[in-house]
């Protein structure tokens, strides 16, 4: 009993792994050019996921800006951001405590 117990719980564990590694699509995000159409700004976040993977690209240009209030109230916990992000607008995860 205790062995079924225990594999049910590591099975559930590396699927929530797996699932939180995964980046949210393109649609969860509305997008705007910057840099004269050669990376994107993240104006805003239409998903549902309380856990958001940041693509490194959209549409195949680098994602490098979050705009202000891009992320505002959407119930966030958990945010994972790449490395081609060089701005972060003020306010742009305000108001995303926890419940």
């Amino acid at each position: 009993m205790k062995k079924s117990v225990l594999g049910i719980v590591l099975a559930a564990t590396i699927a929530l792994s797996a699932y939180a590694q995964q980046y949210c699509p393109a649609s969860d995000f509305i997008v705007e050019l910057v840099e004269g159409g050669g990376s994107v700004q993240i104006v805003e976040c239409i998903g549902q996921n309380q856990a958001v993977r940041i693509p490194s690209s959209i549409n195949q240009l680098p994602v490098t800006h979050i705009e202000e209030g891009a992320f505002f109230e959407s119930g966030l916990s958990t945010v994972v951001i790449p490395d081609s992000v060089v701005y972060i607008g003020i306010g742009a995860f305000l108001y995303n405590l926890p419940t």
